[in-house]
């Protein structure tokens, strides 16, 4: 089999090859950005860095939830543009800031809260777009595949190589690499002035333009898709316990064996992103006309090697699990995304996908929330298995309850 030949002849079409060539800059930015907030904040805080996440969760949620009273009039290029800049500026504020007092954890909050919530604006804008962009839906699943790619590519690229960079570059300058990514992406996206045209005001009904109606209306949206709504709104449980277990529980536990050595856990980071771009890889090139059964068994997978990476005896066994896990994530949300851009109209796209970030920040905030209360009562390998045995649940309901009854497939 040919591996990846629908992502080839969507990346030959240039608007989606700048389009993507941009988000895989800033993707890899910003997974340089996320495990040095991570580490700097379980450095200088230890288990309570799960608030410090917390918070960015709860912004974020609160983002997704009011962002669309806005957005969803806005044009989709200029919000992903501003989106952009704004972040990019507001990584190199502790930066600057570091530059007259020490750093502390006060500097990293008004990062960690806005920083991530602008994703609100910029993640529907981008999934709304993707539809104009390639109007062959046969391609459709190729570039979703595609776009999917870009931050499981990053997870490789990026992790890989923290190491070595931060044997050249201090880790508070890895906000700086984000930055420049952050505006490099916002100039791809600019380019395309002529292929992604205006969504104008007038196309949304003004009833919408309420915090009300912009939750309401993709909530109305899903009732009648009994599997969407299943898949979109488990799919905050899965991040919750993804965010506790793999990246709060992994940091942690590194930190004890190995102070200091955030190659380790870029490491942890690129393994799974290596199984995510292999998965990818498979998962685009093909078209599922039964798109439950790889969402659930994505979730299997990932949920079993989850649970046995609590287990595992050493860095090279955790490393081959942490693939495992990341083999399993494009299998559940390529088809979850394929299914949502070939059911709902360009405009309802951006309600519905507000749904599930609602849905996984919500999770993961309650998730941040109660981790410090784990952490000092279960030990790390305890509250890891935990989490892995959260996302298995998720997966097993799912293929019970949509796999065998086939007209609920909707």
């Amino acid at each position: 089999m040919k591996l990846w030949p629908g992502q080839l002849k969507v990346l030959a079409y240039r608007p989606v090859r700048v389009l993507w060539g941009g988000l895989l800059l800033s993707a890899i930015g910003d997974e340089f950005y996320r495990i040095a907030i991570v580490w700097l904040g379980t450095s200088l805080i230890g288990t309570d860095a799960g608030y410090l996440s917390a918070i960015q969760a709860a912004a974020t949620l609160i983002f997704s939830l009011t962002a669309g009273i806005w957005a969803d009039a806005w044009e989709h290029r200029r919000t992903m543009i501003g989106a952009d800049c704004l972040r990019g500026l507001l990584v190199l504020f502790p930066v600057l800031w570091v530059q007259t007092i020490p750093l502390s954890i006060w500097m990293l909050v008004p990062v960690a809260i806005l920083v991530p919530s602008l994703s609100a604006f910029f993640d529907p804008a981008l999934q709304s777009s993707i539809p104009v962009l390639v109007r062959d839906r046969d391609l459709l699943g190729a570039t979703n595949g595609l776009f999917e790619a870009t931050r499981r590519m990053a997870r490789l690229i990026g992790a890989s190589s923290i190491g070595l960079l931060s044997s050249i570059v201090p880790i508070l300058h890895f906000f700086t690499i984000d930055a420049v990514t952050f505006f490099l992406s916002a100039a791809a996206v600019s380019s395309l002035r002529r292929d992604l045209p205006p969504t104008s005001a007038e196309r949304v009904h003004p009833a919408a333009r309420s915090l009300r109606a912009s939750v309401a209306g993709g909530f109305a949206a899903l009732r009648p898709h009994a599997l969407l709504k299943y898949a979109l709104l488990t799919s905050g449980v899965v991040n919750g316990a993804w965010q506790v277990g793999f990246v709060l529980g992994v940091a942690l536990e590194l930190q004890h064996q190995r102070p200091g050595n955030i190659g380790a856990f870029g490491l942890m980071i690129a393994a799974y992103g290596a199984g995510s771009v292999l998965s990818n890889m498979l998962v685009g090139s093909f078209r599922s006309y039964r798109p439950a059964l790889p969402m659930f068994a994505g979730r299997i997978v990932g949920g079993i090697s989850f649970v046995a990476l609590a287990f595992a005896p050493n860095l090279a066994v955790a490393l081959g699990l942490a693939a495992m896990m990341g083999v399993g994530a494009p299998m559940s949300n390529i088809p979850l995304l394929n299914l949502l851009q070939t059911t709902f109209s360009e405009t309802r796209i951006g309600q519905v996908y507000r749904i599930k970030m609602v849905s996984e920040w919500g999770c993961i905030l309650v998730a941040l929330l109660i981790s410090p209360f784990l952490f000092r009562h279960l030990s790390i390998e305890r509250v890891i298995a935990l989490c892995g045995m959260v996302v298995l649940s998720v997966g097993v309901t799912g293929l019970l309850k949509f796999v065998r009854l086939k007209r609920r497939l909707v």
